[in-house]
């Protein structure tokens, strides 16, 4: 909070002081920069500098840094509509620049926050140009991602052989890529089959990450989490065991706890379903204190 802060101030001292143009690149610079702090630490505050400020000064590269910054930037802070309208004007000036990898970029932040404000069309719509210009870009860590994201849009509005289609295409490209997307695909297909009352499909997906190198830090304790779902109601005593070590090993950001949370109250419902009293108020103070902490961060 500080190195945001500090940034906020010089961007208000130098940007009078310089001419427009300028300003335009430094502010596109330290805004930039806030938005990797955001990445780790949501809510950070806005600058008082909007886009219009800048309206015929700066590059369209530079303009584009500044409206996706922005939009990450509010996204975090909540406000959803604003985050639409910077990331439609980021992906207005990608486009201007010649930018075929930001524009990439731009429109897979537009479908996420298009899908957070429940806009399913808007966000189907935007991920689709996002999957084919990945496609023809090879941008294989974009394209996993876009393909778990289209899986959670699709599960959500109860289209399995959909959502399976594309969390399935998203973890094929595990040998690829070397992030999480692929990863956390796997995770949400074993989630969804344990939704659908098939715990031993949702283990026998989750078997094939069990081994593999790249389950870091930032996916091992959701993994532990879903293990947990597709077992609650049928080894109860594992899945408590499990549940434990999803939470010591969850990592200390507010997108793991959210993802954390959903998986908890499901779990919950689960137990609560089949007289589990116990593993239920188990469940239920984790979510409380998950729901604690991202209120507080």
């Amino acid at each position: 909070r500080e190195a945001s802060a500090r940034l906020l101030e010089g961007i208000a001292i130098l940007r009078p002081l310089l001419p427009e143009r300028v300003a335009a690149r430094e502010v596109a610079r330290g805004l930039a920069t806030l938005r990797r702090i955001a990445d780790v630490l949501p809510g950070v505050a806005l600058p008082p500098h909007q886009p219009e400020d800048f309206s015929g000064q700066g590059t369209p590269r530079d303009r584009y840094v500044i409206a996706a910054s922005l939009g990450v930037l509010a996204a975090g802070r909540g406000d959803l509509d604003a985050a639409v309208v910077h990331h439609l004007e980021a992906v207005e000036w990608a486009r201007s620049a010649h930018l075929r990898s930001a524009v990439v970029t731009a429109l897979y932040d537009l479908g996420r926050i298009e899908r957070r404000r429940g806009d399913r069309e808007g966000a189907r719509a935007h991920f689709a140009e996002c999957e084919r210009l990945a496609a023809a870009l090879g941008r294989y860590p974009m394209l996993a991602r876009v393909h778990n994201e289209l899986g959670e849009l699709h599960r959500g509005i109860g289209a399995l052989e959909s959502a399976t289609h594309h969390y399935e295409e998203s973890a094929s490209l595990r040998s690829l890529v070397a992030g999480p997307a692929p990863r956390l695909a796997v995770l949400n297909l074993a989630r969804m089959h344990a939704e659908s009352g098939r715990g031993d499909w949702g283990l026998e997906a989750l078997a094939a990450l069990e081994a593999d190198e790249e389950l870091a830090a930032w996916v091992r304790g959701p993994w532990f989490l879903t293990v947990a779902l597709c077992e609650a109601g049928r080894d109860d005593a594992s899945a408590r065991a499990n549940l434990r070590r999803g939470l010591d090993a969850l990592p200390a950001s507010n997108d793991a706890r959210r993802g954390a949370m959903e998986i908890l109250n499901l779990l919950a419902e689960r137990w609560e379903s089949c007289g589990q009293e116990v593993a239920a108020r188990e469940a239920r103070s984790a979510l409380g204190m998950l729901a604690a902490a991202v209120d507080g961060a």
